[in-house]
């Protein structure tokens, strides 16, 4: 997450960590499971780490008895702003779940569209927010919380960065998203699917593994994901390079 002592030691590093060495090391550990817990907390420190302006994220499930709940945090803010939604029943979390699949706020405090959760979340810091769906199955339905503490935090590039991470969040959560959704996600940050295709070929995993592959190798790295992306398609389009 941003601000810890990691991003610091990036700044100071006297070069980039070897991306073989952790890359192999991560192989190692394709075979260990991962809880789904695991794996959202994966998804969710990547798209910090990632998708431009977002300062802390969380995921949501609306029960089939309209119950909210917060299944996965990167901090305790956005768990406590999550709550303070549910317990307005008000909120872009919530209407993103029941009404619209993605929303998006740019000035919390000038906020008119939720008059009791809007002043709220600004005294806390929310300056920006982005709700979208992550999947309805009918009996639940699940959705990505963005926040940043910054006003106008979030464009377009945001929007096509954020379906990226809620497409793998879902299949974290064993729900699929249409084949679309999925190929726009990934156009829309290009360098990442093709790295995603690199691994693929190479370890012979599955796109949600492999992106799971490419979120480890950022963490354990201390790299952003997409300069992880980026290295290994620039390694693998180097001259002499011999492809498998």
């Amino acid at each position: 997450m941003r601000g810890t002592g990691g991003e610091v030691a990036r700044g100071h590093a006297e070069r980039p960590p070897d991306l073989a060495t952790i890359m192999a090391e991560v192989a190692r550990q394709l075979d260990q499971p991962d809880t789904v817990e695991d794996q959202l907390s994966t998804v969710l420190d990547a798209a910090v780490e990632t998708v431009p302006g977002v300062d802390v994220a969380s995921i949501t499930v609306l029960h089939r008895d309209g119950r909210a709940e917060t299944v996965a945090s990167t901090s305790p803010l956005a768990d406590e702003i999550d709550v303070m939604q549910y317990e307005l029943d008000e909120g872009p979390c919530l209407d993103a779940l029941r009404r619209r699949p993605f929303l998006r706020v740019d000035d919390m405090p000038a906020e008119k569209r939720w008059p009791v959760y809007a002043p709220k979340a600004a005294e806390r810091g929310v300056g920006s927010q982005i709700g979208l769906e992550l999947y309805n199955d009918q009996r639940s339905i699940g959705g990505l919380n963005l926040y940043s503490l910054q006003r106008n935090a979030f464009d377009e590039d945001t929007r096509s960065a954020a379906w990226l991470f809620a497409t793998h969040a879902a299949l974290a959560m064993g729900r699929t998203r249409q084949a679309e959704e999925l190929k726009t996600a990934l156009e829309g940050r290009k360098v990442i699917g093709q790295a995603l295709g690199i691994v693929m070929e190479r370890f012979e995993l599955d796109e949600h593994r492999a992106f799971q592959f490419l979120v480890r190798v950022s963490r354990n790295g201390n790299i952003k994901l997409r300069d992880v992306a980026r290295r290994i398609v620039d390694e693998r389009n180097a001259p002499g390079q011999v492809r498998s």
